[in-house]
């Protein structure tokens, strides 16, 4: 706090005793730290890398239920209710996790939360095959729990679109799929996919711009530094281009959609005066 941060978090690391959890939730709630969750429990979760579904019952791969993540969130919006800490849910992959987030702000819990921008386009169909580059986590969910976070992102119970970019290294890929590192190279294809969902109908382009830009920065408590230090970005939403190994500024090719071609690119960037 003295330092200046504004949230902790346990990052993807599992808590080990939930109360600590709690007595961390009291500490932070004293302080007007926000606490930010990565929703997972690991008693559910186990060794599994991909959905419990059909792809992955027919492959053998072990598999992480909704449930790991939705009992996580139900368990720590009661912790949030007895201490009224503030909040933040990370990368949201199911659902029914969208509707337990709305019962809390309903309730006027003070929570908020993301999803990456991968989890409103992408499935587990494309694990098929033992594609290591869909290995991500939380997993690429089914068709259902894809349309429910667009809806939830649409309606406002979702704050934010985040990136979750990991850029890997290729021999973290080159293995047997649940042996392989789990992460997706997600910033050249943020923009691609921003601009299909305004094409889709379910934003304006200024509701887009606001979901990635305004919209985190209120969640990170960082607004007024965002106003102040913002600069501009110049889009082309028709530009077509290929994602391949060399038109990836990322230094991590790792992604599904390697190869494939996208519409919309970052054409030019200008810091603030």
């Amino acid at each position: 706090k003295k330092g200046g941060c504004t949230a902790v978090s346990n990052a993807s690391a599992p808590f080990a005793n939930d109360d600590v959890v709690l007595r961390t939730l009291e500490y932070a709630a004293g302080l007007n730290l926000t606490v930010v969750f990565y929703a997972e429990e690991p008693q559910i979760a186990k060794d599994g890398c991909v959905h419990e579904g059909f792809i992955a019952s027919r492959q053998g791969l072990p598999m992480i239920p909704a449930l790991a993540e939705t009992v996580a969130i139900a368990k720590y919006l009661l912790m949030i209710e007895a201490t009224k800490v503030r909040a933040h849910f990370g990368l949201l992959s199911c659902g029914a996790s969208v509707e337990l987030i709305r019962i809390a702000k309903e309730k006027g819990l003070p929570v908020t939360c993301d999803v990456a921008m991968h989890q409103l386009h992408l499935t587990d169909h494309l694990i098929d095959g033992f594609n290591s580059l869909a290995h991500v986590r939380p997993p690429l969910r089914s068709e259902s729990d894809k349309e429910l976070l667009r809806q939830g992102v649409k309606s406002g119970v979702i704050d934010a679109i985040c990136t979750h970019h990991e850029p890997l290294s290729s021999s973290a890929k080159m293995a047997p799929f649940a042996e392989t590192q789990p992460g997706f190279t997600a910033f050249d294809t943020y923009v691609p996919f921003g601009i299909q969902l305004v094409n889709d109908g379910f934003f304006t382009p200024l509701e887009w711009v606001e979901k990635v830009t305004v919209a985190p920065a209120k969640v990170a408590s960082m607004f007024e530094r965002w106003k102040a230090e913002a600069g501009w970005v110049l889009v082309d939403p028709e530009q077509e281009w290929t994602l391949s190994k060399e038109t990836i500024v990322s230094q991590g090719k790792n992604t599904p959609l390697l190869n494939q071609k996208v519409k919309g690119k970052v054409l030019q960037t200008f810091i603030a005066a």
